[in-house]
């Protein structure tokens, strides 16, 4: 099925449904959480031309408002969306990103508001989240970008604009270190006292995020180079410790890696983030998460402890 504004300012614009519909529709027959992906994302640079020309325009608000309506109506119950994607500046300077989209007062709120509202209307339970990526530590040099999030998270909180929780994208590197591991737990608690959930949605634990990045590592060796023994070591245990982070945290829903293998992948060689490698085979990660599991306790007890933050590692 395809969908076309009717609009002339926004001919051309299309929307398919038919491929995201298939896996809702799966999700659902197997008894599986289903999320959706995103319904605002300012991207700055990344819009067509077509959209970019909108800026200023006083219909724009009415049309974001329109749009959440209608795909969230096309897909139906979900047990989570990301309402909003990525709206957070890397600049220390800013707060939020310029983009068309800025130009609508308090967007981030109103869409959030918006979604809430299709999902009470039609009485689904589906969780409203925001996402983002190079904030997840509270320490060093992911501090300033941290506290920015949790910024807009109190204000979004505090007037009721029905966000249900924080996704993690956490797209890191081999240098991560424990600081950040810890201040990823930290950051976790102090969101749980604002009352929101916390998701890890887009896990990779790269070699090295490119030249120009202070928050990261440079990656040691170069393409076609194979990853030595204590890379592959360092890797899992990142996994291994971002699993536990989320295990012992009451507030922890999801655990997700961006795709599985490196064969298909957005990253190149030899960043090679993913816990299977480009043959399939599974990397010391799987080893360590598997067994981070299969030692964690699962009695009632347990469970119920976990629940109520009491269940520590």
């Amino acid at each position: 099925m395809m969908l076309k504004s009717s609009d002339d300012t926004l001919e051309g614009s299309y929307v398919d449904y038919d491929g995201c519909h298939y896996l809702n529709d799966y999700a659902i027959e197997h008894d599986m959480a289903f999320r959706g992906h995103a319904l605002v994302w300012p991207a700055p640079g990344k819009y067509p031309d077509w959209f970019e020309e909108l800026e200023g325009d006083d219909m724009l608000e009415e049309w974001m408002i329109d749009y959440i309506i209608e795909v969230m109506h096309e897909m139906g119950d979900m047990y989570a969306w990301d309402v909003v994607n990525e709206a957070i500046s890397n600049s220390d300077a800013d707060y939020i990103k310029t983009s068309v989209l800025s130009g609508i007062d308090d967007f981030i709120c109103t869409a959030f508001s918006t979604a809430k509202a299709v999902a009470n209307e039609n009485g689904w339970d589906t969780l409203m989240f925001y996402n983002e990526y190079d904030f997840e530590s509270m320490y060093g040099d992911f501090a300033t970008k941290s506290d920015k999030v949790y910024t807009l998270m109190a204000d979004l909180v505090e007037n009721d604009c029905g966000v249900d929780g924080v996704g993690f994208q956490t797209h890191i590197d081999i240098g991560f270190s424990d600081e950040n591991i810890d201040g990823i737990q930290d950051n976790f608690d102090r969101l749980a006292d604002l009352g929101l959930y916390v998701q890890y949605t887009e896990i990779d634990v790269r070699c090295g995020k490119g030249p120009n990045n202070a928050k990261y590592t440079e990656c040691p060796i170069e393409e076609g180079e194979e990853w030595t023994a204590d890379m592959l070591a360092t890797q899992s245990g990142i996994y291994r410790k971002l699993l536990n982070s989320c295990i012992y945290s009451a507030n922890c829903l999801s655990f997700e890696t961006w795709g599985y293998t490196d064969k298909y992948c957005f990253l190149s060689e030899p960043q090679n983030g993913m816990p299977f490698d480009a043959d399939y085979n599974a990397k010391a990660s799987v080893t360590q998460m598997i067994n981070k599991l299969n030692n964690t306790p699962r009695t009632a007890n347990a469970v119920e402890a976990r629940l109520a933050g009491e269940f520590t590692s």
